[in-house]
């Protein structure tokens, strides 16, 4: 018989151990592949939830940075529109305690540049005391999806801390001429100048026991008051209001800036600063007896025509009249020199000054009452 297999050496049986052995490493070989398959898609998985997870957790961070910030600005617009609104906020409270916001579509859902909105609500936390007030201001992200709360404990603080006991106090001198009239019913003394004062034509002063013109000189004038001798105009400021003027400025609940054209006509309850010389001779009525001015004038004053002001008016330069009947009812200083003329007429009111101190008080942050929960 022929040999179909001449070298058997170099035959290989395909069956038997060594043919088992080549097909379990294949199945290893299979199944290893198959798991760094799985493992492989598994972290595709991973990586891609995780990105998505990341996704979502920066957005929400993000709106709910933006939720905050929303409340802040809320907040301190709260503490502005307290001082500005207090009479209409305080007006109606229910058992002592107020619960203010809700209703009043300036300071619910307020929306700012970038869409999120914040909403503010005015309580107490002391039955009938309106000197403390707790500000809560809730921020609402763009989307909706987050929100924030931060609240401040407010204390009332006046701006015009000393009630003047006089009409007229002025570091510099007071000359009145025409008809003008300084009259203080409720006290004995209507003028105290830094300098000299003096009166021509019918200009005079009247007081409960007399008065002062260009024949008498009573014990109501108070000219070269030692008081006044040698203070400056920065301690003058601080005399009414015991902080500097840098510092009244930024607390003023309305601001005319160089160059504006103020309209005070029919402004009550509120503290006003003009910065640059100022005029009103016109027919203007500024303030009230229930809702007095503070008017800060920061440079000279000038007063006519048959306007009437209701408050405290304080200026950094000259105060003057020079012509009509203007009227002041309340009190005034001037850092410069006092010049009336025509017929003016300065009438001093404490029940005025009183609610002067009171309608133009601010509302300041209590250190440490901060909250965020």
């Amino acid at each position: 018989m022929t040999n179909i297999y001449p070298d058997r050496a170099s035959y290989r049986i395909t069956s038997g151990p060594d043919s088992w052995r080549t097909r379990q490493q294949g199945a290893a070989t299979l199944i290893l592949t198959v798991i760094l398959l799985v493992a492989a898609v598994l972290i595709i998985i991973y990586a891609a939830n995780h990105s998505l997870t990341q996704q979502k957790t920066s957005s929400n961070l993000y709106a709910n940075n933006q939720a905050y910030e929303a409340a802040e600005a809320g907040l301190e617009f709260g503490i502005q529109y307290l001082s500005k609104n207090a009479v209409s906020i305080l007006a109606s409270p229910a058992g002592g305690f107020i619960n203010y916001g809700p209703a009043n579509a300036s300071i619910t859902n307020v929306t700012q540049g970038n869409n999120s909105r914040f909403s503010i609500v005015y309580t107490n936390p002391t039955a009938n005391n309106y000197d403390q007030i707790w500000i809560a201001a809730t921020g609402t992200s763009t989307d909706g999806s987050s929100s924030r709360t931060v609240r401040q404990l407010v204390q009332k603080k006046p701006l015009l801390i000393t009630l003047p006991v006089n009409p007229s106090s002025i570091l510099g001198r007071a000359d009145l001429q025409g008809s003008a009239n300084v009259t203080n019913l409720q006290g004995n003394t209507t003028i105290v100048a830094g300098s000299t004062i003096s009166f021509k034509g019918s200009a005079s002063t009247t007081t409960t026991t007399g008065g002062s013109d260009k024949n008498t000189t009573g014990a109501d004038i108070q000219p070269n008051s030692p008081s006044l001798n040698g203070m400056s105009a920065d301690q003058f400021f601080q005399t009414y209001f015991g902080t500097s003027m840098a510092t009244i400025k930024n607390m003023v609940a309305t601001f005319y800036p160089s160059g504006s054209s103020p309209s005070l006509d029919g402004v009550t309850g509120t503290s006003i600063w003009v910065d640059q010389d100022y005029s009103e001779t016109g027919n203007a009525t500024i303030g009230s007896g229930s809702a007095p001015v503070l008017l800060i004038v920061n440079g000279n004053f000038n007063i006519g025509g048959t306007v009437t002001i209701y408050g405290f008016v304080f200026a950094t330069g000259n105060i003057s009249s020079s012509n009509g009947t203007p009227e002041i009812i309340g009190g005034f200083a001037s850092a410069g020199n006092l010049s009336l003329q025509g017929n003016p007429s300065i009438t001093y009111d404490n029940s005025v000054l009183n609610a002067t101190i009171q309608s133009t008080a601010i509302y300041a942050k209590i250190p440490g009452s901060w909250k965020d929960f």
